[in-house]
C-alpha cells in the first residue's frame, strides 16, 4: 500500500457558499511536480482527490462536487483551472 499522498490543512475558504480545504503533499511526485510539505489547491471532500496515483490539484485550483472519474487516472493534474491528463491539457 502506498504511503498518504496528501492532507487536508485547516486553512478555509468558501467558494460559491461551499466550504473548501486545502491540501498538503506527505510525500514526492516528479510526474506531477510536488514535493512533499507543498501546499496544493483546494478540495471540498477526500472524494475529490485520490490519495493514490500521481493525480495533484496545483496553486488555487478547486475541485467541488461529485468526484469525476479521470481523478482515478495514473497521472492527472489541475492547474490554473486547467485540466492535465498524461500529457494533454483539457
Amino acid at each position: 500500500m502506498e504511503p498518504m499522498k496528501y492532507e487536508l490543512t485547516n486553512i478555509t475558504q468558501y467558494y460559491n457558499g461551499v466550504a473548501l480545504r486545502r491540501i498538503r503533499a506527505l510525500r514526492d511526485s516528479e510526474l506531477s511536480g510536488f514535493k512533499r510539505g507543498d501546499i496544493g489547491g483546494w478540495i471540498q471532500t477526500t472524494d475529490n482527490l485520490s490519495q493514490e496515483g500521481e493525480c495533484w490539484i496545483h496553486h488555487d485550483a478547486r475541485v467541488l462536487g461529485k468526484c469525476p472519474s479521470y481523478w482515478r487516472l495514473p497521472y492527472f493534474r489541475l492547474r490554473r483551472n486547467k485540466w492535465k491528463c498524461q500529457s494533454f491539457w483539457l
